[in-house]
């Protein structure tokens, strides 16, 4: 059995267009390591994958319509392999999503554009009251030296 190496996975990686910045060396080695060394994990997403097929997202989706929650979809407006109008699709299911779109990055946005995503998801949630406004208390981990105890009464800062 021919493996592939951890070059041959980062190239493809780079050239298949999933991160417009790259992805840190050591970021894709703890995703890709596994696969490249393992025979056993190799044969697991053999499987996995000849099991995906597309009419089970569209299934899938159809069952979005009666989802009447608020939904984000922080997406990447240049993302080739799953473009924006992939984003507008799936707001016309849900009857509540807000599509938000965010430049400068393909479709790993969470290496791409960390900072942004962050925002957005933090200012989606405040925006439907799950986290205080912004400025408040505990407005963004680690932004706050205030000492913000739990439901059970306990520090989340240890000693």
């Amino acid at each position: 059995e021919h493996g592939l190496t951890l070059w041959d996975l980062e190239r493809e990686f780079a050239v298949g267009g999933l991160s417009k910045h790259g992805v840190p060396h050591e970021m894709l080695e703890s995703w890709l390591a596994p696969a490249s060394r393992d025979a056993g994990v190799r044969a697991n997403l053999r499987h996995f994958l000849r099991q995906v097929d597309p009419s089970h997202t569209f299934r899938a989706a159809e069952r979005l319509r009666g989802f009447n929650r608020p939904v984000l979809l922080a997406w990447a407006s240049e993302d080739r392999v799953f473009p924006i109008s992939l984003a507008h699709r799936l707001a016309e299911l849900l009857p509540a999503a807000e599509v938000a779109t965010i430049p400068d990055a393909y479709t790993f946005v969470p290496e791409d554009q960390p900072e942004r995503l962050v925002d957005l998801v933090l200012d989606f949630l405040r925006a439907h009251r799950v986290l205080p406004p912004a400025g408040g208390p505990a407005a963004r981990f680690g932004d706050s030296t205030d000492d913000v105890t739990g439901s059970d009464g306990a520090s989340p800062h240890p000693g």
